[in-house]
């Protein structure tokens, strides 16, 4: 409320004692007449002793209004006893006064004693008036207040910055000059301090205060009732324990912190003279304990609400970040099935995000090698034809509402390497079966001697030849791979004319096919490459091999050439076969890949391009396969000249080369 409002309620509450107030209205009555005498003094030559009551009687008005019916009274008497000794004309000292002064002198008494009660009558309504309409715009500026307070704390702010504020706002509402805020349960020894404003007392620095029964925090508390203390003797002859801390003459409040009737702390206030509340003031205290004991509770409940929440987020984004780690992916259900969690390699994996666990690909019946368990089993990859995934689910029932954890892996490569392990198995049964058996009726036929003379004996001795050649290319293929797989494919590199060993395969499949055509062709004065001679030869004879396998049509040529281009040796081996799709001359170099369009009608394992690729990249050179125009197909390999070697990746400096 205003600082005039609050002066004038003040007023009205000043009760002076019995004794002194009649004392006071005599006096008022006496001062009120003899003014009234005395203003008549100089208008005597004009009223010649005419209406001798004509400023006696608003005399006597004016001291009812201000006095009562004990100043009006007083007036009005000493209003007779002073016309009567200077206005009313006698014979004599003690004579007494003719028939008309009588009469006018009752008639004054009676007009004074009417106006008295008149006049008292008039102020008093007017006091009782004044008094509610004082009260009204008290209770009114007080509900506005309040819901100033209301307002202002209910906006969103942290505990100290709300303690802070309600201590402001309870610090103007109720026109005092500072305060503390403290927190805390009857149970608990001692109360928090929130916040501290203007406040006088010595608490300089302290955390904390009792929470006795004996101090005025710890008694609110416990009574649940605001305290009004005035001044400084009383706070010592109530709270002698503490006579130290208060140093204040003026008076203090004590309100208790209130939330659903339960105190959680008390607001201490200090004024700096009488506060001007009492007893009667309870419940408006109270209104303020509760408004700023609900703020509070409302403030530390949303301040342990975020912290929880950031908690609780902090764990989601662990959680999140593990799961987006996790190369597999990640779908978690819940009891209807709804995808609550998912992470980013499930959404990779699948192309999307899916709604329910009942989204997910069905169970393939198909999958090769791989019956599956009720929650473990293959589906095919949705994005990839010839792709798969592993889905396995683990029901979780530890608490009352079940869900279910999903993986998802790209099992595409296992399920790729199984199949291709069963077919290279096979293949390479045959292709190890057929040289050997060849080998085997050659040399029992050449044992027995029947009908191996001359040419024929010849004729079978090629045929082991080749097909040792054979099932050694097939051995030393397997060699590499095997180091490869250990990681010890080291090459010893030295001084190697690739032409010439390359014209030496060459040589040798004219020899061993000799219904078919090579050409051959080298640039002149070719650099030497660094190299392993052996790898060299292994990797332009599988080339020339597998030319004569699926690159021989209509009876046109193999053509082998070697080339420089740049700081590179090349060497190309070109058909006019079947040739191959654009996009598929990558997987021709993968382990036990064939070509779909030669797999039924030429013997192979699918190792040969594999180990080119390997031993080439090992020594620092490249391996590719390009589709020709007018049909057919380019392989061929590159490998670095002495010199520009070690800048070349995946070679050694010291002149070994390593597997890339």
């Amino acid at each position: 409320m205003s600082s005039s409002l609050a002066a004038s309620l003040q007023r009205t509450r000043i009760n002076p004692s019995p004794a002194a107030g009649f004392i006071s209205r005599i006096i008022v009555g006496v001062v009120t007449i003899a003014a009234a005498i005395l203003v008549r003094i100089p208008l005597e030559p004009i009223l010649q002793g005419r209406n001798t009551f004509i400023l006696l009687e608003p005399a006597i008005a004016i001291a009812a209004w201000y006095g009562g019916r004990v100043s009006g009274t007083t007036a009005t008497v000493g209003g007779i006893f002073a016309s009567t000794i200077f206005y009313v004309q006698r014979p004599g000292p003690f004579a007494a006064p003719s028939q008309n002064d009588s009469l006018s002198l009752a008639l004054f008494a009676i007009n004074g004693f009417v106006l008295t009660f008149l006049s008292a009558g008039l102020k008093s309504a007017y006091q009782h008036a004044t008094g509610a309409r004082l009260r009204a715009e008290e209770s009114a500026a007080r509900s506005a207040r309040l819901q100033s307070i209301s307002l202002a704390l209910n906006r969103p702010m942290s505990t100290a910055l709300l303690a802070q504020t309600a201590i402001e706002q309870s610090v103007e509402l109720l026109g005092a000059s500072g305060g503390l805020m403290a927190v805390g349960r009857v149970d608990d020894a001692r109360l928090r301090i929130l916040s501290t404003y203007g406040y006088i007392g010595g608490i300089e620095g302290m955390r904390d205060v009792t929470n006795s029964p004996a101090s005025p925090l710890g008694e609110v508390v416990r009574s649940r009732e605001p305290i009004v203390l005035r001044g400084r003797m009383e706070r010592i002859a109530r709270y002698p324990s503490f006579a130290a801390s208060f140093k204040s003459e003026a008076d203090s409040i004590v309100i208790p912190l209130l939330y659903q009737g339960t105190a959680t702390g008390a607001l201490y206030l200090n004024f700096s003279g009488p506060s001007g509340y009492g007893p009667e003031d309870r419940d408006f205290l109270r209104s303020i304990g509760a408004q700023c004991g609900s703020a509070l509770e409302r403030a530390i409940l949303i301040e342990r609400t975020n912290v929880m929440a950031a908690e609780e987020q902090a764990r989601a984004a662990e959680l999140s970040t593990v799961l987006d780690a996790i190369g597999d992916g990640v779908l978690v259900g819940d009891s209807m099935g709804e995808v609550i969690l998912t992470n980013a390699a499930a959404e990779r994996l699948l192309g999307r995000t899916p709604r329910t666990l009942a989204d997910l690909p069905p169970r393939a019946d198909d999958a090769p090698g791989h019956a599956g368990a009720a929650n473990r089993y293959l589906v095919r990859s949705p994005l990839h034809n010839r792709g798969w995934l592993e889905v396995v689910r683990f029901p979780v029932t530890a608490t009352a509402a079940s869900s279910d954890v999903v993986l998802i892996r790209d099992v595409t490569r296992l399920v790729e390497a199984d199949l291709q392990r069963d077919a290279f198995l096979g293949v390479l049964s045959h292709e190890l079966r057929t040289p050997v058996t060849s080998i085997l009726v050659a040399v029992d036929l050449l044992r027995r001697g029947n009908g191996t003379a001359g040419g024929r004996r010849m004729e079978l001795l090629a045929d082991i030849d080749a097909e040792s050649a054979r099932l050694r290319n097939i051995v030393e293929d397997l060699l590499v791979l095997t180091r490869s797989e250990r990681g010890a494919l080291d090459v010893a590199g030295e001084p190697v004319l690739v032409h010439r060993l390359v014209g030496e395969v060459v040589d040798r499949a004219r020899n061993e096919s000799p219904d078919s055509s090579i050409l051959f062709h080298a640039e002149q004065d070719l650099p030497p490459v660094e190299a392993e001679p052996t790898y060299v030869e292994q990797i332009a004879r599988n080339l020339v091999s597998n030319a004569l396998k699926y690159g021989v049509a209509c009876g046109k040529p193999i053509e082998v050439s070697i080339r420089t281009r740049g700081d590179w040796v090349e060497t190309l081996v070109l058909d006019r076969g079947v040739g191959f799709a654009p996009g598929e001359a990558d997987r021709l170099f993968t382990l036990f890949y064939r070509n779909p369009k030669v797999v039924r009608s030429a013997p192979g394992a699918g190792i040969g391009l594999y180990v080119c690729r390997l031993l080439a990249e090992a020594m620092g050179g490249l391996a590719w396969a390009r589709p020709r125009e007018g049909g057919g197909a380019e392989f061929g390999f590159s490998l670095p000249v002495i010199g520009d070697v070690e800048s070349r990746p995946g070679v050694v400096a010291s002149g070994r080369f390593r597997s890339a």
